[in-house]
C-alpha cells in the first residue's frame, strides 16, 4: 500500500513475513536499526495468532512471524528481500 508520494522519501506500509534466515530473527527490535534508517514495526502477528499491536522494543522477532512497517520506501523495500 502505497501511504505518500514525496520523492526521494517515499512512504510505504507493508507486510512481510520472517523468514529463518533473516538477519533480524533472534534480535529485539531495538537491537535493530529500523528506527534509525526510518521504519516503525507498527504490529506483529506470532505464528501462534498472538497480535502485538504496536510490539514493545523488548520484542523478540521470530520466523514466522508477521510484520507490518512503516518508513521510507527504499528501506522496507528491502525488509521483503531478507
Amino acid at each position: 500500500m502505497e501511504v505518500a508520494q514525496t520523492g526521494e522519501n517515499d512512504l510505504e506500509l507493508i507486510e512481510f513475513e520472517v523468514a529463518d534466515s533473516s538477519a533480524y530473527c533472534g534480535k529485539k527490535l531495538s537491537e535493530t536499526s529500523l528506527g534509525d534508517r526510518g521504519v516503525m514495526i507498527l504490529g506483529i502477528i506470532r505464528k501462534s495468532g498472538e497480535r502485538l499491536l504496536p510490539p514493545p522494543s523488548s520484542t523478540v522477532i521470530s520466523s514466522g512471524d508477521k510484520m507490518f512497517a512503516f518508513g521510507r520506501a527504499s528501506v522496507v523495500y528491502e525488509l521483503i528481500d531478507l
